[in-house]
């Protein structure tokens, strides 16, 4: 199914199963406990990104999942449970008739039935600790800390940050209340919008919502299920191909909602039509129809006037063309279901979704929900089509940052990067000059300024970040690296590096920082790639000749399985990679920017018998120049 299916089942049947339960509302405000659970979860994911947590879906969960106990005990105990809510006015008040009715608070309850899914995750942790004080969670896991704060967040409607959440903040992780007044915001916009879009029902300012009538639970429980579904499959920005969200909303057809894989037709604006996209295990004869948008086609129809049409609607009897039945036997079914892909009001494509008749009602009953879907992938078509056409776009503009923002978090950044050079500083005059561990102290130094470095750079959007050259022994400086890494990789790793230097070398004059930065990436690479150990081999050579110009030749040679041919074929763009799903080959992107502004080249060769070889050939002229 691949891991994308998966995960959209995983996910569908975990938030069907604790968001589906009938409950008796009462006094308990559903539509508030809804709204709370997903702002919750929304301040959860970006607090974890803000904060460099590396899991961000596990805290945007954790914050979904933080009243739990409250459904619980709704479910075992409606009548009391109600009693107690009409008594109580704070979270305080509410855990203490708890404990003092039931033995336990909803806190306790949702933490022990979390933790009986035997996740390998403090998850349990997180929703039990939310409401406890700053000091009591000041030391505690990342994830503790991310869920404590984002209670806190989460109990407020408007786009103020309070004083206390502010110390809260700044305690917990240095964020600055304008940091968090713009989490704040994005929340409540987020929010907001997803209100308007899935139908949602908007709390009044006393936080009351009629809920009357099952049918109104079900369509609210059907919204929290999708916007959750949403959250849950989002695109990775700046790694969208055409493809990826096509099979993405296909897997979401099938598996979020029983209907057989669509059709996909994606506009054409140069001939003014629609033309068939052939995903995988589709008819290669797919791609060869074109539905004309001013033509006679139901498909053309449902883009013309931007809305979902079905061959089984009564009031388009007579309008079947020639090109619907077509369609119709590609698609498998005795009709089909067409939605137009929108983003900004433009036109994308159409989704074509077999249909039986007697299936009618159900697509229609989940409509607002297919749209939904149908706009984030239209969304993402049309970035991979942005990225297609501009490439450069990928690295510019698809993690909008302000420059003020970027210099807020180098300044944060750099404040721990100082304590630690002068802790370093400390601990070496503690010891003999004589002492090995002086060399691995001066190393560390030298990574934090290098860290430094690199972090600086990240305000230079508009230009090159500047060279700094000096005058480098390339040989020394490979010499240098091997003596660091050499032991870890071959403890860790089982790997051995070798060196075959080339003595006749003459010292170069350009960025030492980042040619340095170019073989601890192709070294990191080659480590990552041998999962059984092996060997790495850096070598150098001399007035190395490429169309009549001198260069000085670094390679890095390994023995491990070799690169595919066709992901050779796109090795330095920035989602290559065969080092699994957790790495996206931003690494050798990173290098052909770096080899190329040092005024270099870089090659390589790869197959499964004699591993992967990378060449790095630098002038003795250009920006790197042949010092005196």
């Amino acid at each position: 199914l691949g891991h994308g299916a998966v995960r959209t089942i995983a996910v569908h049947a975990a938030v069907g199963q604790v968001f589906s339960t009938k409950i008796e509302v009462g006094a308990f405000n559903l539509q508030l406990f809804w709204r709370k659970a997903v702002r919750g979860a929304q301040f959860g994911r970006l607090l974890a990104q803000m904060t460099g947590y590396g899991n961000p879906e596990e805290a945007y969960f954790a914050g979904l999942l933080r009243d739990l106990g409250q459904l619980v005990m709704l479910t075992k105990y409606p009548n009391q449970y109600k009693d107690i809510l009409k008594e109580v006015n704070a979270v305080s008040e509410l855990m203490l008739a708890e404990k003092n009715r039931f033995g336990s608070t909803h806190l306790e309850v949702a933490e022990q039935l979390i933790r009986r899914w035997r996740l390998t995750s403090f998850l349990p942790d997180a929703i039990l600790y939310q409401h406890h004080p700053l000091e009591a969670v000041q030391g505690a896991h990342p994830l503790i800390k991310i869920i404590n704060l984002a209670t806190h967040l989460a109990n407020r409607n408007d786009d103020k940050v309070s004083e206390p959440q502010a110390d809260h903040g700044r305690s917990l992780f240095g964020l600055s209340q304008d940091d968090l007044s713009e989490i704040v915001k994005e929340v409540n916009d987020a929010t907001q919008r997803a209100e308007q879009e899935l139908g949602l029902f908007v709390v009044d300012k006393a936080g009351a919502a009629d809920l009357g009538g099952a049918s109104i639970n079900d369509r609210l429980v059907r919204h929290v299920r999708t916007f959750t579904l949403l959250a849950a499959v989002n695109p990775v920005p700046g790694q969208a191909t055409e493809e990826a969200a096509l099979l993405s909303l296909t897997e979401q057809v099938r598996a979020g909602f029983g209907f057989y894989a669509p059709l996909a037709f994606l506009l054409d604006k140069e001939r003014n039509c629609l033309t068939g996209y052939v995903l995988p295990g589709q008819s290669d004869l797919i791609g060869q129809l074109e539905i004309p948008l001013h033509g006679r086609s139901l498909p053309a129809d449902s883009v013309q006037r931007r809305e979902p049409l079905h061959s089984f609607d009564q009031t388009l009897h007579g309008r079947r063309s020639v090109i619907d039945e077509q369609i119709i036997r590609f698609a498998g079914g005795t009709g089909i279901f067409c939605m137009p892909l929108l983003h900004r009001g433009e036109v994308v494509g159409v989704i074509i979704i077999p249909l039986e008749e007697a299936d009618v009602g159900k697509i229609e009953a989940e409509r607002q929900t297919l749209a939904a879907f149908v706009a984030q992938a239209a969304q993402s078509i049309a970035v991979a089509s942005s990225l297609r056409i501009h490439p450069d776009s990928r690295t510019g503009d698809a993690f909008p940052i302000s420059q003020s923002r970027l210099r807020k978090i180098i300044h944060e950044v750099n404040n721990p990067l100082g304590i630690m050079k002068n802790y370093i500083k400390i601990l070496s005059l503690k010891i003999s000059k004589d002492d090995p561990a002086q060399f691995g102290l001066g190393v560390i130094d030298e990574e934090i300024d290098h860290i430094a470095r690199i972090v600086g750079g990240l305000v230079e959007t508009s230009e090159t970040s500047p060279m700094i050259q000096e005058v480098v022994n390339v040989n020394l400086l490979i010499f240098d690296l091997v003596r660091i890494t050499d032991e870890p990789l071959f403890i860790r790793d089982n790997i051995r590096l070798k060196t075959e230097l080339d003595h006749a070398i003459k010292s170069l004059r350009l960025d030492r920082g980042k040619l340095k930065q170019v073989l601890v990436n192709l070294i990191k690479n080659a480590a990552e790639a041998m999962q059984r150990g092996g060997e790495i081999v850096i070598s150098t050579h001399d007035e190395v000749k490429v169309e009549g110009s001198s260069y000085v030749q670094i390679a890095v040679t390994d023995n491990g399985p070799g690169i595919p041919a066709e992901i050779l074929a796109h090795l330095f763009e920035p989602v290559t990679s065969t080092k699994g799903a957790e790495h996206f080959g931003l690494g050798l992107s990173i290098v052909n920017t770096l080899v190329n502004e040092l005024g270099g080249l870089i090659r390589c060769s790869s197959d499964n018998k004699n591993g992967t070889r990378f060449e790095i050939l630098l002038p003795y002229s250009s920006s790197a120049v042949q010092a005196q």
